[in-house]
């Protein structure tokens, strides 16, 4: 059932990613064979991941012909052993062969296309973060049956054969992602894909769920901030928030506007896009950086607060009540401000700044030392009578070094 769940997610995420790329669409129906269709899912991932992959020696026709070979024989194989026992069975048997097959593969186009011949070695790993073959099995029939069976539908064959395909790519990106929810013991430099911490909230006036992304020090300009834009936008797709709330220390050099003008565009396109200022911003420039957002179709937290579906994001903690939705939320950029916070004024208060102080050894009560030694607020999560007080990691630094303190960004679903 789980599985099934997931096949439709899937098909559903790809079916919106066709809309939002009809060129994608057009690209799609003129491929022609393995060979195109494999630098067609480069494509798609280069699209994902916002940056284009080295165009590396792939045969994609060799490779496509070698599995599908592989699946038939495997297929064909089992269906003659099984119907020499029941010929009612060997139908099945042989789906059911190809298909253990083909799940040992599902991912190999992907991997080629952003690995090259070497991807082969890591197809077992692959689907082991998955969920393992079965669990593989169970995902991609309902793929498959969407992809030969969509024709039905009077849409044509080839949308679904390549909302198929792209269900694929989406899970592979998926998995991908995966691999990295473990907090890395060490990290030099922002090498590592970014974190997502998820936190689960509930309204006092349940209504439909709101997904708030927050992420907080971009840093973008900084020699340690060089893959944050592809990070970030690869974390926006996959999660699909309602907003995203970028908390200050937006741009630490001159560089860093370049790059913020090229980011917030691209974000507006997936989410709601929201913005406030750090420290940082101060020195670089407020207002240009607030033109940015503004210019790209954000909003600019400061001027006003932002209802969205009930919930109300703000930045002053004396908000006038009737202004309030189910759901309040107070952002800043550093958690020194909530220091003189009512306990009752908000359901959520989000910070940065501190970045977990990029060092930690141990835990004390809230605080993660050392850096609690220094600042009160060093920790991941305080409570303040009903009020949840979430303070992220970061996504990049100055200082380009962290000690099992991940850069991350924080996942709010408000229900």
């Amino acid at each position: 059932m789980g599985e099934t769940s997931l096949a439709r997610r899937l098909l559903t995420r790809a079916e919106a990613f066709l809309d939002e790329h009809p060129d994608l669409l057009a690209a799609g129906r003129s491929c022609r064979g393995f060979e195109s269709g494999g630098r067609w899912m480069r494509e798609v991932l280069a699209r994902l991941r916002g940056r284009s992959h080295p165009r590396r020696l792939v045969d994609f026709r060799r490779a496509g012909w070698a599995k599908y070979l592989s699946c038939t024989l495997s297929g064909v194989a089992a269906g003659l052993l099984t119907a020499r026992i029941s010929i009612l069975l060997a139908l099945p048997a042989a789906g059911l062969a190809f298909y253990l097959v083909e799940g040992r593969n599902v991912f190999l186009f992907p991997l080629l296309a952003e690995f090259g011949p070497r991807g082969r070695r890591t197809q077992a790993a692959a689907v082991r973060r998955a969920g393992g073959l079965l669990r593989v099995v169970a995902t991609v029939t309902p793929i498959a049956a969407t992809m030969l069976l969509g024709g039905v539908r009077g849409r044509g064959l080839v949308r679904p054969w390549l909302r198929g395909c792209l269900a694929i790519v989406l899970w592979y990106d998926d998995v991908r992602a995966r691999r990295a929810t473990a907090p890395p013991l060490l990290e030099l430099g922002a090498r590592l894909p970014l974190a997502v911490r998820r936190v689960p909230l509930r309204s006092h006036q349940p209504d439909a769920p709101v997904r708030v992304l927050w992420a907080s020090d971009l840093h973008l300009g900084a020699l340690a901030a060089r893959s944050v834009r592809s990070d970030l936008l690869r974390v926006v797709i996959r999660e699909r928030p309602h907003a995203l709330i970028l908390g200050g220390d937006l741009v630490d050099s001159p560089r860093g506007f370049r790059e913020l003008d090229e980011l917030l565009p691209t974000l507006a396109r997936w989410t709601r896009l929201v913005a406030l200022p750090g420290n940082h911003d101060v020195v670089a420039g407020v207002e240009r950086i607030r033109r940015s957002v503004l210019d790209a179709g954000g909003h600019w937290l400061p001027d006003a607060p932002l209802l969205l579906d009930g919930v109300r994001l703000g930045v002053r903690a004396d908000a006038d009540a009737t202004t309030r939705g189910r759901f309040d939320v107070l952002c800043a950029h550093d958690p020194a401000d909530f220091s003189s916070l009512p306990e009752d004024a908000h359901d959520l208060a989000l910070a940065g700044h501190l970045h977990g102080g990029q060092v930690v050894l141990g835990t004390v009560g809230e605080r993660e030392m050392p850096g609690g030694l220094v600042y009160r607020w060093n920790g991941r999560e305080f409570r303040r009578g009903r009020t949840t007080i979430l303070i992220s990691r970061g996504c990049a630094d100055t200082l380009p070094i962290r000690f099992r303190c991940p850069r991350e960004v924080i996942l709010c679903e408000i229900a």
